[in-house]
């Protein structure tokens, strides 16, 4: 999240700077979507994908407990589709890589 950043709501814009210069990737982003406290959806533009789409859910579990899903549609630019007996791409690998360190970090921020 932008530093600081504590409440957004739909059509609210931000500039993300993620990772250490000289290896960061910048892009821009959108809250597409919102049902809160429930789910949001994020669009993140000038990114090396034709479409980037995600959806976060949040479902209570218990009065201190919350299970967050996501789902991510996206479509890479510059990359031919991979056949689906070549499953899983390298892309697709690092995009789960990518999410799982996400996750690490959620988890961390919510002292789990």
């Amino acid at each position: 999240c932008p530093e600081g950043l504590t409440q957004f709501k739909q059509g609210d814009r931000f500039h993300l700077v993620v990772g250490a210069a000289p290896f960061s990737l910048e892009f821009d982003a959108h809250i597409a979507a919102m049902d809160a406290p429930f789910f949001f959806v994020d669009r993140k533009e000038k990114v090396p994908f034709d479409h980037w789409e995600h959806h976060h859910h949040f479902t209570p579990l218990g009065p201190r407990a919350t299970l967050l899903s996501d789902r991510l549609l996206v479509r890479p630019r510059y990359i031919p589709p991979v056949p689906e007996s070549l499953q899983p791409s390298p892309w697709k690998l690092g995009l789960s890589a990518l999410l799982w360190w996400r996750h690490r970090r959620t988890q961390a921020a919510f002292g789990r």
